[in-house]
C-alpha cells in the first residue's frame, strides 16, 4: 500500500527528529544522564533515612531524569521506524 505525501511527510519529519534526537543525546544526554543517576545515588547514600523529604526529592528528580531519557529514545526509536518504512516504500517503487 501506497503512503500518501502527507504521511510521507509526517515520516519524513520523525526521521529528521530522531536523527536529531540521536546525535544529541549520542553526544550529550546519554552522559548527562549517566551523571545525574551517580550524583543523585551519591545523595542517597548520604541522607538519612529519617530524611524522607529529602529521600523523596531524590526519587523524584531520578524520576525527571529516566522520564527525560525514555521520551529522547522513544523518539530515536520512531525515527528508526519512520527511516524503515520509507526505505521500503523506496523499494516498492
Amino acid at each position: 500500500m501506497a503512503l500518501t505525501e502527507q504521511q510521507t511527510d509526517k515520516l519524513s519529519i520523525e526521521q529528521l527528529l530522531g536523527g536529531k534526537a540521536k546525535k544529541a543525546y549520542d553526544d550529550f544526554i546519554n552522559e548527562f544522564c549517566e551523571n545525574k543517576r551517580l550524583a543523585l545515588f551519591d545523595s542517597f547514600r548520604n541522607l538519612s533515612l529519617t530524611d524522607t523529604e529529602n529521600l523523596m526529592e531524590v526519587k523524584r528528580m531520578l524520576f525527571a531524569v529516566d522520564a527525560l531519557e525514555s521520551d529522547i529514545l522513544t523518539v530515536i526509536e520512531t525515527g528508526k521506524l519512520a527511516s524503515i518504512t520509507l526505505n521500503e516504500q523506496e523499494v516498492k517503487h
